[in-house]
């Protein structure tokens, strides 16, 4: 359990880096994505891992609105990305 943990601070704080220091939109959406991996990963092993059923659907939910946001926020930089090039 400590190295899962571990691991998902380590993916938190690269993901913070990569927001706080990318100039890049498509970067920074990448890091954001590291971000919320990690505090998934720290939500299943802090709630028991995986026996919480708790636990199990916030991340779930998680994982789910994190695609819908990231896909969210593709679409803004290409339409950020027409709109320079017009």
């Amino acid at each position: 359990m400590v190295v899962f943990a571990g691991c998902g601070v380590f993916l938190v704080c690269l993901g913070l880096a990569g927001v706080l220091f990318q100039e890049e939109y498509i970067k920074k959406i990448l890091a954001l994505n590291l971000f919320s991996s990690g505090i998934f990963l720290l939500l299943i092993t802090l709630g028991g891992g995986g026996d919480d059923p708790v636990a199990n659907a916030m991340v779930l939910t998680g994982i789910v609105v994190a695609l819908g946001a990231t896909a969210l926020a593709l679409a803004l930089v290409r339409a950020l990305h027409v709109q320079e090039n017009t």
